[in-house]
């Protein structure tokens, strides 16, 4: 079976903090990367045109203010996007779907869609420790 290599989001950074405690850096984003071609990059806090802070774990020693590049997959890209946008879609559809061929009514059927997307981003919240672990970004020095 073939090996296929994912696609890198690459985005390059400064950084701003070194916790070598714990082995994190604090680095501030300067630039979109591949985010002009990202479909979802507006929604983005990371699309273009803006600098974030990021905290990536290391066991590399940086300084404070190196250039550095923080590197992604396509696969925690996918899996972001699907996790921020098409999961809640789908069931904010089919529950107001669902709930309005029960009871014909569209008041209804639109608060309990709206509800049911209150406590999908809440579970989501809660189990955010767990989703971080699945988004692991490497940093490399320029």
């Amino acid at each position: 079976m073939k090996s296929v290599k994912a696609e890198q989001i690459i985005h390059l950074g400064k950084v701003l903090s070194v916790d070598s405690s714990v082995g994190s850096i604090e680095i501030l984003l300067e630039d979109g990367g591949d985010c002009g071609s990202c479909p979802a990059a507006k929604l983005c806090s990371h699309g273009p045109k803006s600098e974030n802070k990021v905290v990536v774990m290391s066991d590399d020693t940086f300084e404070v203010g190196e250039k550095v590049r923080v590197v992604g997959t396509e696969m925690m890209h996918r899996k972001a996007i699907v996790l921020a946008l098409v999961c809640p879609c789908l069931l904010l559809i089919a529950t107001m779907v669902m709930v309005y061929l029960l009871t014909l009514d569209e008041s209804v059927a639109a608060l309990s869609g709206l509800g049911l997307m209150l406590v999908f981003f809440i579970v989501l919240y809660v189990c955010r420790n767990r989703i971080a672990r699945e988004f692991v970004f490497r940093v490399e020095k320029l």
